[in-house]
């Protein structure tokens, strides 16, 4: 059931019925306003060292009485209910709650880091002074032997009266136990209750000591959903002990390279050239045996289409900055990049590049459905590489190597493509919309005519008639047309994820504007009515189930803000 939203960016505003859901972001910390998920509350970053951080829970809810409004100010999100108006932002690392409100506020705590669901020793002490209130949390490994683990503190300052209620109790996760993400219920305490009478200021924080943090400006902008996206982009970066973008909330709290690398298109599209390179280098700084890692801080799985990514997008900025190359790229940077591709490149023992079991953006399993082996948008970065690097060559005065860039390509042609159908893997022929992928970064793999009929073949077995694509054929024996949650079956097998959506949307207005107008169309339509009016509002959904359009998974993703800018600035320039 829906609630009325209204959206107010200068003098523009847009209204309509959407979720009561709400999230707001400060330099890695979140505050989540949701009926009933483990995920909901306030989590500030807890770094370990510069590679290695988790999030950390403080604050489960806080309840909000009698719902009628919600309008989005970019910045700020006012709550309006029976009682009064409840204004929510985020500064300096500090939730601050302006209130004109005469009613009770309940604070229900889960303080814990974000996946310790361990619920013994366990201890909270509440204490008021003249304008705060100070939690301090204990948490004992073993509380019969006070073998102490850790304490957090939590400051709330306000000048309303405070009563100290200090009461378990079982919480219900209504939308956990349907994604079948255990547990599904949890014990959080009811710390202490606010009574307010009109105009208050609630300032909640980690710390006693203001830490400023310059949040980014975004520039205003003409069209609602590239503002929102484009905020919701910036409200995932990360400048702390590392820096980088977060791959979502609330539970992709980390730096994932392929997707931050898809992402830094539309940061070159509003000309952020400096922040665009400093990461990327950074990233390619990380590469071991001729990769960078699938993700910051580190995990065991690996990436086959990371450093790709990685170094499509210096390519596309060492095109875009054009004649102002030395305004942006040292020869020295030049000299390493190139040096970096070397190695990559060196690092080859065939033609074809092959990948690992889940080592591409499908990175789940069900029924033995890995994508083990050769698959087509891996060859298209590894050919996008070459051509990189036979540019950078030649620009530096040094040998290139074109022929080798023409074989691999003949080799790709005759492996994946037969009969007006590109393959998705050398020996599958299953039609996923990695296609489009394969088109958007390598377009020169095949002709113009020849690429047309691989549209026209793929886009009846994937489309969905509410504006996106399915990741599998739908007439495939796995594919599954409702979401299931965390099993993952329906994940890369149905599941219509919003920035391949996005990205092949682009691919289509390269390849025939006119002709795919209304697949285009339809795509834009559904990620702009995903971003205001269903999941988290003002945010890009990571997923929707195949059958309906539903905001799935998580609810904050960076490639679906990312790609959705680029998508609508491709459509106005194309």
């Amino acid at each position: 059931m829906g609630i009325l939203v209204r959206y107010e960016c200068g003098k523009d505003s847009v209204e309509g019925i959407g979720p009561s859901k709400f999230m707001l972001t400060c330099n890695g910390s979140y505050f989540y306003n949701c009926p009933s998920s483990k995920f909901r509350g306030l989590f500030f970053p807890v770094f370990k060292d510069n590679h290695d951080w988790t999030l950390f829970k403080t604050i489960d809810s806080i309840n909000i009485d009698g719902m009628k409004k919600i309008i989005h100010h970019m910045d700020r999100i006012e709550v309006v209910c029976e009682k009064g108006t409840l204004a929510f932002s985020f500064e300096n690392n500090t939730l601050i709650i302006d209130c004109d409100y005469s009613g009770n506020l309940i604070f229900t705590l889960d303080m814990r880091e974000i996946y310790d669901y361990d619920d013994k020793g366990r201890i909270y002490s509440v204490k008021t002074e003249k304008g705060l209130v100070k939690v301090e949390y204990k948490k004992f490994w073993d509380s019969m032997l006070e073998s102490m683990n850790y304490t957090k503190n939590l400051f709330i300052k306000t000048g309303a009266k405070v009563d100290i209620l200090s009461s378990w109790r079982l919480q219900p996760y209504s939308e956990d136990a349907k994604r079948k993400s255990d547990p599904s219920s949890l014990f959080v305490y009811d710390a202490f209750r606010l009574t307010l009478a009109g105009k208050e200021r609630i300032l909640i924080s980690e710390n006693q000591e203001e830490k400023r943090y310059e949040r980014k400006k975004i520039p205003k902008k003409t069209d609602l959903a590239y503002q929102l996206s484009l905020k919701s982009l910036y409200d995932l970066y990360v400048e702390r002990e590392n820096r980088g973008f977060y791959a979502g909330l609330p539970w992709f709290f980390q730096f994932w390279t392929r997707d931050e690398a898809i992402s830094m298109k539309a940061l070159l599209i509003e000309k952020e050239y400096d922040l665009v390179r400093d990461l990327l280098l950074k990233r390619l700084d990380m590469m071991v045996d001729g990769k960078v890692p699938n993700r910051f801080p580190l995990s065991n799985l690996s990436t086959a289409d990371g450093t790709g990514f990685v170094f499509l997008r210096l390519h596309e900025l060492y095109a875009m900055i054009a004649e102002k190359k030395e305004q942006y790229l040292s020869r020295p940077q030049l000299d390493g990049i190139r040096a970096k591709l070397k190695w990559v490149i060196e690092s080859h023992k065939e033609l074809l590049e092959k990948n690992g079991p889940l080592e591409t953006w499908m990175d789940t399993s069900f029924r033995d459905d890995t994508r083990e082996g050769y698959r087509i948008e891996i060859q298209a970065l590894w050919l996008r590489m070459l051509r990189f690097y036979n540019e950078l060559a030649k620009d530096l005065g040094q040998k290139p190597d074109y022929a080798f860039e023409a074989d691999v390509k003949r080799k790709v042609k005759e492996t994946f493509f037969h009969e007006g159908k590109l393959k998705d893997g050398s020996a599958d022929d299953t039609v996923r919309p990695n296609i489009f992928l394969a088109y958007y970064i390598y377009p020169d793999l095949l002709e113009k005519s020849e690429w047309e009929h691989v549209f026209d073949d793929a886009l009846p077995k994937l489309w969905l008639d509410w504006g996106g694509l399915a990741t599998i054929d739908r007439s495939s024996q796995l594919f599954l047309g409702e979401y299931t949650g965390e099993d993952n079956k329906s994940y890369h097998r149905g599941d219509s994820w919003y920035f391949i959506n996005n990205l092949a949307a682009v691919s289509l207005i390269r390849q025939n504007k006119a002709k795919y107008l209304n697949h285009i169309m339809k795509i834009i339509e559904a990620s702009e009515k995903d971003l205001l009016w269903q999941g988290i509002i003002g945010r890009n959904s990571e997923i929707s189930c195949a059958n309906y359009q539903a905001a799935s998974a998580s609810l904050m993703q960076l490639w679906s803000s990312a790609t959705l800018i680029e998508l609508k600035w491709e459509y106005k320039k194309g």
